[in-house]
């Protein structure tokens, strides 16, 4: 989730809630009505789904209302170890090291 769809969530005092994958068939029975549904054109997944649901969770706060991103949070406390592994093990991220032969070698060869 980019920066256009925090702002949105925090403009609209509105959240996004997450949940584990391969939970679709247990929160399915907690779906009570479907009231609407915004944006079907994009495919069933990426579509806007009002649900009335009944006792639906637990769910992850994945943006809350002020703006505040986990996916944000994740994603710089990651690069944060990536860095510190990098300097740990005296990596150069910006040095090519991978090596690709010119040919390939053949059982013949």
């Amino acid at each position: 989730m980019g920066e256009e769809t925090v702002g949105a969530m925090r403009k609209q005092g509105a959240c996004y809630l997450m949940t584990t994958g391969g939970a679709a068939a247990f929160y399915s029975q907690r779906i009570r009505r479907v009231e609407d549904v915004h944006w079907l054109d994009l495919g069933m997944p990426a579509a806007v789904w009002v649900l009335s649901v009944e006792k639906l969770g637990p769910l992850l706060v994945c943006i809350d209302s002020q703006g505040h991103s986990l996916f944000e949070l994740v994603r710089s406390d990651a690069w944060k170890n990536v860095e510190a592994i990098y300097e740990e093990l005296g990596i150069d991220r910006l040095h090519e090291y991978t090596w690709w032969p010119r040919a390939i070698p053949t059982a013949r060869s």
